[in-house]
C-alpha cells in the first residue's frame, strides 16, 4: 500500500513548482491580455472586399477617436474579409 502521509512533503512541493512557474511566465510576459471589456472603449466590425489597414485608419480619423487596433477578420471561403477595430472610448457627441 501507498504510504501518502509518508509523502505529504512532495505532495505539497509538485503544485508550488507548477504554481510559481505560472506566476513567473505571467511576470514575464506582461500580466494577463487585457481585452476590450477590462480596457475600454468601442469595437467595430466591417465586412470588406479588400483589407488594407491604412485605408481604414483614415476613413475612422475623426477628431478626438484614436484607433487602438486594427485585426484582419477572416471568414473563410469565399465570402469577404472583415476588419475589427477598436477605438478610445467614444461618447454620444462623437458618434453623431
Amino acid at each position: 500500500m501507498f504510504n501518502i502521509i509518508a509523502k505529504r512533503n512532495i505532495f505539497f512541493i509538485i503544485p508550488a513548482v507548477i504554481i510559481i512557474a505560472g506566476i513567473v511566465g505571467l511576470i514575464i510576459h506582461g500580466g494577463f491580455n487585457m481585452g476590450i471589456d477590462f480596457k475600454g472603449g468601442t469595437q467595430f466590425e466591417f465586412a470588406l472586399e479588400e483589407y488594407n489597414e491604412n485605408a481604414i485608419r483614415d476613413a475612422i480619423k475623426v477628431e478626438g477617436v484614436t484607433v487602438e487596433s486594427v485585426v484582419k477578420a477572416d471568414a473563410g471561403g469565399d465570402k469577404a474579409a472583415g476588419a475589427i477595430v477598436t477605438t478610445n472610448a467614444l461618447s454620444q457627441e462623437s458618434c453623431s
